[in-house]
């Protein structure tokens, strides 16, 4: 059955435009034909490395890459900007805005990363490590 068609019969619109396909495989079990392109209706979609879904950027590959990048890039963002209003913040306002705009970025959606690399995981608990350096006034400190 076709997409478009099954979709009205469940009174759903397909939007062309924000519509994405990604092809998941393991490292171990690769498929012997590649999916190279899907046609739905008129348009044509082409696969994508990556998709982002809830916040969640996951890749063909099944790794987590892009989405741990993201995170430490928009975490460390977070903690600049904290870290320039220090001087004029008390500590529990450090703390709100640290748990506010680091340390949910850090909570949201970890259960993913179960069985990652440590490698990956390193950069997560270095962004931890920065925050405490933060909320201590402390600028080198291994935690």
């Amino acid at each position: 059955m076709e997409i478009c068609t099954w979709m009205k019969s469940n009174l759903l619109i397909l939007n062309l435009d924000k519509t994405e396909v990604v092809h998941f495989s393991s490292r171990h079990k690769k498929v012997v034909k590649e999916l190279t392109s899907l046609k739905i209706g008129q348009s044509i979609i082409t696969p994508s490395n990556s998709v982002r879904k809830l916040g969640v950027h996951f890749e063909c590959s099944g790794n987590f890459n892009v989405h741990i990048n993201h995170i430490c890039k928009s975490a460390y963002f977070a903690l600049h900007r904290i870290g320039k209003l220090r001087t004029l913040l008390d500590q529990a306002a450090t703390e709100k805005l640290v748990h506010a705009f680091v340390t949910s970025r850090l909570d949201y959606c970890n259960s993913l990363l179960y069985g990652c690399p440590e490698s990956h995981l390193d950069k997560l608990q270095s962004i931890q490590n920065a925050a405490a350096r933060l909320l201590k006034r402390q600028k080198n400190l291994n935690i």
